[in-house]
């Protein structure tokens, strides 16, 4: 890192995985998630599904808690009083209220799969 010019704060710096596919070549939810940053939660942490969640609604306010199954579903989530993360292909639900339908109308809209923008929008 040192000798490609990066600061020293990349010294120790180990990515661990990177996810690109919501779901595998059978149709399975594919899970990442970090140990230490998801602790609780890694085992059903997907990181493109929950940041794929990362939405405004029309006055700017994000639309769901930090990416979390919120009540906790226990079909998806392990430990039901703890937190658990969805996983898989993004659920239409989340941004159209009769999706695919003639009536269809947007209730979120993603901020391009990042957190930041959604977790400090207008009212957050």
């Amino acid at each position: 890192m040192r000798s490609a010019g990066l600061p020293p704060v990349w010294e120790h710096y180990c990515l661990k995985g990177s996810q690109t596919d919501f779901i595998s070549a059978t149709g399975l939810p594919t899970h990442l998630g970090n140990s230490v940053t998801e602790a609780g939660f890694a085992d059903t942490s997907s990181c493109i599904t929950c940041h794929a969640r990362a939405a405004v609604n029309a006055k700017g306010i994000k639309t769901t808690p930090a990416g979390f199954v919120d009540p906790p579903i226990p079909a998806l989530c392990p430990n039901p009083s703890g937190s658990c993360s969805p996983n898989g292909a993004p659920d239409p639900n989340w941004f159209w209220t009769s999706p695919g339908k003639l009536d269809q109308a947007a209730v979120a809209m993603q901020t391009d799969f990042i957190w930041s923008i959604a977790c400090f929008a207008i009212g957050h």
